[in-house]
Parts: C-alpha cells; structure tokens; sequence
C-alpha cells in the first residue's frame, strides 16, 4: 500500500508510460460479463477479483460514461485490495439501446436502471463472501444508486 501512495504522488510525471505499461496490463485482465436486463436489453459489466480480497467496491458511471472510462479508478482501487465491478447502465457505454440510434439514451421507466444495478449486485455481490460491500456513484449512477 506504501508503494501505491508513492506512485499516486509521482505518477503524472511518467503518466504514459504507467497508462501503457501497468494500467494496460491490468486492464486487458479484466474480466468482461453480461446479464439480461428489464425487457430483454443486455446489461455488460466489467470486474477485477482476487481471492485475497474480502471487500468490494461497485462503481455506476454517470450518462453516456462507460466501464472502459475507469481503468485508473479501478486498477487503484483494486491495488488497495478492493474487488471492483463496473456496470454499463442501458443505453450507456456497451449496454444494449432501445433505440437504433445508438446515440441515444433512452429508457422506458428510471427504475429500469436500478432493477437492472440489482441484478448485477445480486449476481456479482451479494453471492459473494465479502466482508464489505461499498458502491461509489458518479452523476446519473448515483441516482439509480
């Protein structure tokens, strides 16, 4: 933990070389998954796990921001002994859309996002054998949060 807090003080200096070195290597062991949500839409989500983690940390992005937005987020988190798991809300980042513009966010009902964060949690959280369970919200996810 005292390397991490010494990088976290020096890192921008060499930020290209860490995003191209450390953070990339982390980030390609991700682990990428996908659940069926309200009316059929596939909900993806990404996560990072360690046997050596009993506590967790769910991270909901705001509108239009999608997992792969987080990589330095989630790779320091998880260095601080955290499992991470990151949703792509519907209609956000590699979600399914309800409509065929994919630039579009759309949603039939709000609490199709938190029915949609319930599933995820019971599937990739609460099944778990954490000792602590934390969620950290940006902008619209701390809405459905």
């Amino acid at each position: 933990m005292e390397h991490l807090k010494n990088s976290w003080l020096t890192r921008e200096r060499a930020f290209t070389a860490f995003a191209t070195g450390p953070l990339l290597n982390f980030w390609k062991q991700r682990e990428e998954g996908e659940f069926t949500g309200v009316e059929n839409v596939p909900i993806r989500y990404v996560r990072f796990i360690s046997p050596q983690h009993d506590k967790v940390i769910l991270l909901c992005p705001g509108r239009i921001e999608s997992y792969v937005k987080y990589p330095e987020l989630a790779y320091d988190l998880f260095h601080s002994g955290y499992d991470v798991v990151i949703i792509d809300h519907r209609g956000q980042g590699r979600s399914g859309r309800l409509l065929a513009d994919s630039h579009c966010g759309h949603v039939v009902e709000f609490e199709d996002y938190v029915d949609d964060l319930e599933t995820l949690c019971l599937k990739e959280i609460v099944t778990c054998d954490y000792r602590h369970r934390y969620a950290l919200a940006h902008s619209m996810g701390g809405a459905i949060l």
